[in-house]
């Protein structure tokens, strides 16, 4: 229950340290791996055609994946 609880904090606070560009959302490590945060449903689609990706490798909890990629996808 705490997880989730923390979770909407965290989210707020990244994508304001992004929207100031103090902090990426995600960085390339080498021409097939990206590493970072799972992108927000307002940008997902715009960061798969930019970076040409073809697969995620996620480590969240379902209830993080909320405000990502949609599930149907």
């Amino acid at each position: 229950m705490l997880n989730k609880i923390v979770l909407y904090p965290t989210i707020i606070y990244g994508c304001t340290l992004e929207y100031l560009g103090i902090r990426k959302w995600y960085t390339r490590v080498d021409e097939f791996c990206i590493l970072g945060a799972l992108p927000m449903k307002r940008n997902y689609q715009q960061i798969i055609k930019a970076e040409n990706i073809k697969a995620v490798l996620t480590l969240n909890e379902d209830h993080e994946l909320e405000y990502s990629i949609p599930k149907s996808e």
